[in-house]
């Protein structure tokens, strides 16, 4: 009997490498999506834009959020990939040409979350339930948080840290990280429904935070002007 190797296999629609990169995975997603966006193109002038939101939605957004809670763990670059896909989604629903900046459009706009707080969002999730039992009983008390786990923190952040880039990378690690860094009004919502309802608020509103355009963050009155006018007019 001949025992035959592979670099990777499918299961349900995820292709696992031997690895666990998900390079694979995430390449035939991303090629699937950007297919399905040019295929769509020579419709777009025919659909409104609420039409092309629709069919994003049910043709690329939902393969994106399929298994991201298993393959959200990837390279940064394997992540940009996907996020790349969004983008050109986002630029096809709003009419937008190929360069165009799109981040924050789609957050305020469109209302999508990129690929990294969809992983977040489904790892908090299940976090909850673990944390409030509603989970089978080998999984009672298995996210447990001391005062240890903070041992490095940031301005905004606080991060555990870990012996190697797989343990880094487990659920363990990663809902206990997430866990601690939500605002500790949403860690003791006791609805599922309500602690849902304000996950998804915190991450879709922290990207548009991070992305407002400069022209509105630095947003000038004129007010320097109208002083310096005032200044000079004096001194004459």
């Amino acid at each position: 009997m001949n025992i035959t190797t592979s670099d990777y296999w499918e299961c349900l629609g995820l292709l696992i490498d031997s690895k666990l990169s998900w390079t694979h995975h995430i390449s035939r997603l991303s090629r699937n999506c950007n297919s399905i966006i040019w295929s769509l193109y020579p419709m777009q002038p025919l659909m409104s834009q609420v039409n092309r939101r629709l069919i994003i939605n049910c043709y690329l957004i939902s393969k994106i959020r399929y298994m991201c809670l298993i393959w959200g763990v990837c390279s940064s670059a394997d992540l940009r990939k996907v996020d790349s896909c969004v983008r050109n989604a986002g630029r096809f629903v709003l009419g937008l040409r190929k360069y165009d900046t799109v981040k924050y459009l789609i957050s305020t706009d469109l209302k999508w979350l990129f690929p990294i707080y969809m992983f977040n969002l489904e790892i908090l999730k299940l976090a909850y339930d673990i944390n409030t039992g509603n989970c089978l009983p080998y999984f009672y008390n298995y996210l447990s948080y001391t005062a240890e786990d903070n041992n490095r923190c940031t301005r905004n952040n606080s991060y555990i840290q870990s012996t190697s880039n797989v343990i880094s990378k487990s659920f363990f690690h990663k809902a206990k990280q997430l866990w601690l860094n939500l605002p500790i009004d949403i860690q003791e919502i006791d609805s599922r429904n309500s602690f849902k309802s304000q996950l998804f608020k915190f991450y879709f509103e922290k990207p548009c935070q991070e992305n407002i355009p400069a022209h509105d963050k630095d947003c000038c009155d004129y007010s320097c002007i109208e002083s310096a006018i005032a200044s000079i007019m004096g001194q004459t």
